[in-house]
């Protein structure tokens, strides 16, 4: 066999990684020498329209604060520290701004007499406090409403406010008219009809002239009171002085969104 034969047999055969490079540098040459397809125009995009949604809500409110007008009438206790105790009536009203804040304006009348013990110092050693037993009060309040609640009292729910009060008042007692600041709480439920069940528990800080000079007193002052009210356009509309409540609005017809911009260059 001679020296060409032995050639032209080398070149014929080859080995398997050589054929497998062969045929990947071909596959990659055949895909690059392609025609690519050209990118379709770009067509315009349907405005997204979004639905007018309201905003969610857990509950709507049993009775609203906001600009809400309230009667008050009930009966009172005042428990001081110097040898007297009160009973009496008391008379408020009251007006909230916003949900927060309001005032009140209070009245009430006290029956006052001797405790137990000062009646038994007057009867036994014939003494008598320097005190005045008090009779008429007056006084200005703030109110801060903290917020709502629900109480289960009996079978049902009941809604409450959390209410809390801080007064200023005037206090005659026979001659004297002693100052008097009042500090308060007063969980209120709310029925039906505009009618309320208030529960006042309040401390007292009275500053009284008395022959032994200035005197600092303290007291209890618990009271239970029924109201009625509501907002202003609810009294109107109880009482027809207000006209008669406009239409809801129709809703507004969504409006749509722009389409985005084509970002290519």
């Amino acid at each position: 066999m001679g020296s060409g034969e032995r050639l032209s047999m080398g070149a014929t055969q080859m080995s398997p990684l050589k054929r497998l490079s062969l045929g990947v540098l071909i596959t990659l040459l055949s895909s690059s020498l392609r025609p690519q397809p050209q990118a379709a125009p770009s067509q315009p995009q349907a405005p997204v329209i979004l639905p007018t949604l309201e905003r969610p809500t857990v509950q709507e409110r049993f009775a609203p604060r906001v600009r809400s007008l309230n009667t008050w009438a009930g009966a009172v206790a005042h428990i001081r520290d110097d040898y007297y105790t009160s009973y009496g009536v008391k008379m408020e009203l009251s007006y909230f701004f916003n949900d927060a804040w309001g005032l009140d304006l209070g009245l009430r009348h006290l029956w006052t007499s001797l405790s137990d013990e000062a009646t038994l110092l007057r009867d036994r050693y014939g003494l008598t406090p320097d005190a005045r037993p008090q009779s008429w009060n007056s006084s200005l309040g703030l109110l801060y409403g903290a917020g709502y609640a629900k109480a289960l009292l009996g079978p049902s729910i009941s809604h409450v406010d959390p209410i809390a009060g801080l007064r200023l008042g005037l206090t005659t007692a026979d001659e004297r008219y002693i100052p008097t600041l009042e500090l308060s709480v007063m969980p209120t439920i709310l029925l039906a009809h505009g009618l309320k069940l208030r529960l006042e528990l309040a401390g007292t800080l009275q500053f009284e002239q008395r022959e032994r000079g200035l005197v600092v007193s303290t007291g209890f002052l618990p009271s239970v009171t029924v109201g009625w009210g509501g907002t202003l356009r609810e009294l109107g509309e109880r009482f027809g002085l207000s006209e008669q409540a406009e239409p809801e609005r129709e809703a507004s017809a969504p409006q749509p969104l722009k389409p985005p911009r084509d970002q290519r260059p």
